[in-house]
């Protein structure tokens, strides 16, 4: 039993598990937020979350009732610029901001997008339609890339949810 003793010393209890999931493969969906959020990756800094249930799919590998997530690596060049069009069409997809129509290209701010990484969870159970697809990258691999927008029958959806 040579591995009788493997854990003395490590501190078990002061790590964490993997966050690790699913993430978006090239596809229609339509999903609803589940939350938003910042995580300190363990080799790469920080990247912001966006978590989302999946209601309807063309993707036979990510089904209706399954998790999936939209994921930005923080250290990117363009990073905010993922951000900024997420953060867009959520907070366009609320609608209002303050009393007042949301204005995507000039109403984001710095507030508005700490709030949406808040404990508040301001997003949640509010619907997206996602639209994956994959690109090339200079250097020969792929990367998934996400287009938001909000759901044509968007009433309907979020009075299901008042209900």
């Amino acid at each position: 039993m040579g591995l009788t003793n493997f854990f003395t010393g490590k501190n078990v209890k002061d790590n964490k598990s993997t966050q690790g999931g699913k993430y978006f493969s090239e596809g229609n969906y339509l999903c609803q937020i589940i939350e938003s959020k910042m995580i300190e990756t363990r080799q790469s800094g920080p990247a912001f979350v966006v978590n989302f249930k999946i209601i309807t799919s063309d993707n036979e590998n990510l089904k209706p009732g399954q998790e999936a997530a939209f994921f930005v690596m923080m250290n990117k060049d363009a990073a905010l610029g993922n951000v900024n069009y997420f953060m867009g069409a959520a907070y366009s997809m609320v609608g209002e901001v303050n009393g007042e129509p949301f204005d995507p290209d000039n109403d984001l701010t710095d507030e508005l997008c700490n709030y949406a990484i808040s404990d508040e969870n301001p997003f949640a159970g509010y619907y997206l339609n996602v639209y994956a697809y994959d690109v090339e990258t200079r250097n020969g691999g792929t990367f998934t890339r996400h287009k938001f927008s909000t759901p044509d029958n968007i009433k309907e959806l979020m009075a299901s949810i008042a209900a």
